[in-house]
């Protein structure tokens, strides 16, 4: 190596190291901020995010903190087998017997935020750029978006108000304001799953690259896969799809040999374990099955392009400035993937309805064909370019896969895009004078990383409103709640809890919302006391819709419904419990008596009769059911 190789590797390998601190330290301030905010009496739940989700893992983490490997599912009462393996969650609950689930997920998560920018550097330094782009590169792939921010919402994802945007995406919200997974950033706000899944696919990719020199990395390959498969197992199909533009692209830019192959196919022999377990959970848990076959539609493929729209067309002016013998053939690829973008486009505005297939298995394999052949016209003698501009192109095509999980298949969609929009900004100005160039690179900086600064915004927004972004769940639990959760935690064997499911406090502002009205506590009981919910989670728990009227149907001034109603006329109560209680008849019940007068806007009955109170809080109590 050169010496000025040497110090501009010196250059990047400072940069990274700071880049990881400062991420490391965003990440951590809206949960310090959290913490150091903590009521008298209270205490911070760690999340402000899709709380409801986090309570799944927190239950899987619960589990492991009894000494359990096998996991069943907390928010259901059904019969199951309890086959789940996550090692992942496993291992997170043996550190969370001492440090606690919140503060456990929470170090994780700033563990794998730093983590994965010193694996992102990697990546993009096997591209060889110029220190400029490098930095820029990882820059942008970390905080880079879409065009969110100029419709920007804190609640929802259907839009409140109309907009210019409105009519291009059928009243929906671009992905950068609401899915965190398709970005880096705002994955490392929310929860430690996504970004040590980002760390997982880089991993992989290096491996992957790494294998066409050497059998070094095939093991380290095979090890992560078979992780990624057992720990979140759509990012394998990111993989494969990527892995075989990857194969074309070799194959048209003469860089493809026989040794590679054979070592990436060994690599992918290590998911073979927890691919056949899986499938034998699959087929003898019922409420797996359940929970697999809940439907999670991609968004309408314009929420997906505004989405990343800045670093599409960054990406795109690169591609089309791209200066070599092969830039004809590289253009003419550039305009097939316009056309490709176009054609989505006009697709979606023909179809506007939402939770739905955008097309079905002959039309998307037509748009895979025609997103390999983007991939052949682009390719390049250099296998790291060809893999992230595999992961760019198809990645955009993936999510429309006629699979229930597809909106699953968008994770870290950012991190390609914001590597070739970084190449197009410095093919832009790399010949133009050194004060234009700054300027137009932090302008270029600023328009993609708007979504993310209003991400870290909300973050703390919702801390200071004690309000998840489910609007039914707090940040906050109270005196009562932390008493009840001690008590039950204190209970061994299986328990079911049962709580009145949770009602928001809306205002005339439809996106303000403070702290919820009734708390959703079914869901946050299943994750820090690992009790069983009877309705807990919207996907976890098997018609969810309908369980949920089984606990509670408001009916306005007439008596409300439900076994915290007024009013009962479905069943008796003791019919009732006994169809709550269903598959787990050796467990304790517990009710979550919320006071009638604590929440005199409700219809509520006074459910203390329906036992022994165990605590009695100045809004809710602690009731064991009768035997």
């Amino acid at each position: 190596m050169t010496v000025e190789a040497a110090h501009q590797a010196d250059q990047i390998r400072r940069f990274t190291l700071r880049l990881a601190v400062v991420t490391t330290v965003l990440a951590a301030l809206p949960a310090l901020i959290g913490w150091m905010s903590t009521p008298g009496g209270a205490s911070y739940l760690g999340y402000q995010f899709s709380t409801d989700d986090q309570m799944v893992y927190a239950a899987w983490m619960r589990q492991a903190m009894d000494g359990q490997f096998l996991f069943d599912n907390r928010f259901t009462t059904d019969a199951q087998p309890g086959l789940t393996i996550h090692l992942y969650f496993w291992l997170l609950g043996l550190p969370a017997r001492l440090l606690g689930i919140g503060w456990t997920e929470t170090l994780a998560r700033l563990g794998f935020t730093f983590l994965s920018v010193l694996l992102l550097s990697r990546l993009i330094g096997k591209l060889q750029l110029s220190v400029f782009t490098h930095k820029l590169a990882l820059a942008l792939a970390i905080f880079g978006g879409g065009i969110g921010f100029l419709v920007w919402q804190v609640f929802g994802v259907a839009m409140n108000q109309k907009t210019w945007l409105t009519g291009a995406t059928a009243g929906r919200l671009p992905t950068d304001v609401w899915q965190p997974e398709g970005f880096v950033f705002p994955s490392m706000l929310t929860t430690s799953l996504f970004v040590m899944s980002l760390c997982l696919l880089l991993g992989v990719f290096l491996c992957v690259l790494d294998a066409r020199e050497s059998w070094s990395k095939v093991g380290w390959g095979a090890l992560l896969l078979g992780l990624m498969m057992n720990v979140h197992s759509y990012d394998i199909l990111i993989v494969g799809v990527v892995l075989v533009g990857l194969l074309a692209a070799s194959l048209a830019s003469k860089t493809f040999h026989l040794d590679w192959l054979k070592r990436v196919g060994v690599m992918l022999l290590g998911l073979l374990p927890a691919a056949l377990w899986f499938l034998y959970v699959y087929q003898n848990d019922p409420v797996f099955q359940a929970r697999a076959s809940t439907p999670t539609f991609s968004p309408t493929f314009p929420q997906l392009f505004f989405g990343y729209l800045p670093l599409v067309v960054l990406a795109l002016v690169g591609g089309l400035q791209y200066r070599s013998q092969d830039a004809p053939q590289v253009r003419k690829g550039m305009a097939l993937f316009a056309v490709l973008v176009a054609g989505l486009f006009a697709l979606s505005l023909s179809q506007p309805a939402v939770d739905r297939y955008l097309v079905g298995g002959l039309g998307f394999a037509g748009i895979l064909v025609t997103g390999i052949g983007v991939i052949l016209l682009t390719s390049r003698a250099c296998p790291a370019f060809n893999l992230i501009n595999s992961w760019m192109v198809l990645g955009l095509i993936l999510p429309y896969v006629p699979a229930l999980f597809q909106r699953k298949l968008l994770m870290a969609y950012a991190v390609p895009l914001g590597i070739l929009a970084a190449m197009g900004v410095a093919q832009w100005v790399e010949k133009r004078e050194r004060n234009a160039r700054n300027l137009s690179t932090a302008l270029a900086i600023v328009l993609c990383s708007g979504s993310s600064m209003l991400w870290f915004q909300r973050e703390i927004g919702l801390i200071r409103s004690d309000v998840s972004r489910t609007t039914v769940h707090p940040v906050y639990l109270g005196a009562d709640v932390l008493a009840i959760v001690e008590r039950l935690n204190k209970i061994q064997g299986p328990k079911i809890v049962v709580a009145v499911p949770g009602i928001n406090a809306s205002t005339r502002d439809p996106d303000v919302f403070p702290s919820p009205y009734m708390p959703d506590l079914n869901t946050i009981l299943s994750g820090l006391t690992g009790a069983y919910s009877y309705a807990g989670h919207w996907s976890e728990t098997p018609q969810y819709g309908a369980r949920r009227s089984v606990l509670y149907v408001p009916r306005g001034a007439q008596p409300s419904l439900g076994l915290f109603g007024t009013d009962t006329p479905i069943l008796p109560k003791k019919e009732m419990l006994d169809l709550i209680r269903g598959a787990r008849r050796d467990a304790r019940m517990f009710v979550i008596a919320p006071l009638p007068a604590a929440f005199d806007r409700l219809a509520l009955g006074d459910r203390r009769d329906l036992g022994s109170v165990l605590i009695e809080g100045p809004r809710f109590s602690l009731v064991e059911v009768k035997p």
